[in-house]
């Protein structure tokens, strides 16, 4: 049975988290012993955050699914979670990070297999969900948008009941967010482990907030919570959020 809450008209939500800080924010010479420079992992602050992240998740809402960006910041984060919540972790490709030539250059980024991490990841469940969106290379901004907006939608088509989390990155978290509360919703930028959370109301729920009609339903999408880290005791300082 879906989660309700009659007295706002609310029958679902949506998350959308950004990862927690990543090791070459902090460390500027990891890239460059790096094996894999495109794919750094969490810094123990940002596993912090990631296990914050879960504990708030599992008073916010009812989350049933939880699906992951390829990359190795996003899967820590969600397999931080997800041992708070004793879920599984989908990966999903449609949430990566945007593949943008001028950051990774000519070839695609070479991440860890997502094989390699079942040992450290346990939860990570890579047979259950085959990713609903494959993103080419490179990929220009309106690639991007389109990617973003097809990735959330099919996804809450997919999985139809319950509350879901996606965690991606600090451009694909607000873009997913966008692509289902309308292209005009006001994303704040997006965080280490900042929350973006949409709630689908009947057709006679009216909160004032940005909104977006369902494709699938009769009700509406409603940004709710506007890249949230305030229970966070580490957050990132606001004036130093880049996406890369």
């Amino acid at each position: 049975m879906i989660a309700a809450d009659d007295s706002k008209g609310v029958i679902r939500r949506v998350f959308m988290a950004r990862h927690g800080e990543r090791l070459d924010h902090v460390d500027r010479e990891w890239t460059a012993k790096a094996a894999l420079p495109c794919d750094p992992p969490l810094t123990d602050r940002g596993r912090r955050q990631a296990r914050e992240l879960g504990i708030f998740l599992r008073r916010a809402g009812n989350v049933r699914i939880i699906l992951s960006s390829p990359f190795a910041r996003t899967l820590e984060t969600a397999h931080c979670v997800a041992e708070e919540l004793q879920l599984p972790v989908y990966v999903e490709h449609g949430a990566s990070e945007w593949l943008n030539a001028s950051w990774f250059g000519e070839h695609r980024p070479k991440l860890v297999p997502p094989a390699q991490w079942k040992e450290r990841l346990p939860l990570l469940d890579l047979e259950t969900h085959q990713s609903v969106v494959f993103p080419s290379y490179p990929e220009d901004t309106k690639q991007l948008i389109a990617r973003c907006r097809e990735t959330i939608q099919s996804i809450v088509k997919k999985y139809p009941e319950g509350d879901l989390l996606v965690v991606g990155h600090g451009i694909s978290v607000e873009l997913m967010a966008k692509g289902l509360c309308g292209p005009d919703s006001k994303v704040k930028w997006v965080g280490y482990c900042a929350v973006c959370e949409c709630v689908l109301e009947d057709s006679n729920g009216d909160s004032g907030m940005e909104s977006n009609r369902d494709p699938f339903s009769a009700g509406a999408w409603r940004l709710v919570r506007n890249a949230d880290s305030s229970f966070l005791t580490e957050p990132e300082d606001p004036r130093r959020i880049r996406y890369i």
